[in-house]
């Protein structure tokens, strides 16, 4: 008999523990938001580099990470960040001496984390300022 309420009582706790953790796993953290940000550059304009930064709440801007236009052949360039939804990002960066136009943008219709994502920008849309 203490056989069987023993291992009753395990079965129980399993199956609270089972359920408890389930439901812990699902719940999203905005530090687990994960974007693969693509840059491609299909007509082949010489880049020297492109700059990946974050408006902080004060308005400051700060740069997260530069990627050199030749360390990826120059037709692609690629960024993976972590990001809460309500993040202000911007990319910026030169061709040739001149200055990108910088391009703004938030995270607030990328928030599954459960599968991979992907962000793609066109160099070709990007203004370049004449010097």
């Amino acid at each position: 008999m203490k056989k069987k309420v023993g291992i009753i009582i395990f079965i129980v706790c399993v199956f609270i523990g089972i359920v408890f953790f389930k439901e812990n796993r699902l719940s999203e953290k905005p530090a687990e938001y994960l974007i693969d940000i693509m840059i491609k550059n299909e007509e082949k304009i010489n880049i020297d580099y492109i700059q990946m930064g974050i408006i902080l709440p004060d308005g400051n801007k700060e740069i997260i990470n530069t990627v050199r236009g030749n360390s990826m052949g120059n037709d692609m360039f690629h960024f993976n960040i972590n990001y809460s939804p309500d993040t202000y990002f911007f990319l910026k960066g030169t061709s040739d001496g001149k200055e990108i136009e910088p391009c703004y943008f938030d995270m607030a219709n990328y928030s599954n984390v459960n599968e991979p994502q992907e962000m793609y920008f066109y160099i070709e849309d990007f203004k370049i300022y004449k010097e």
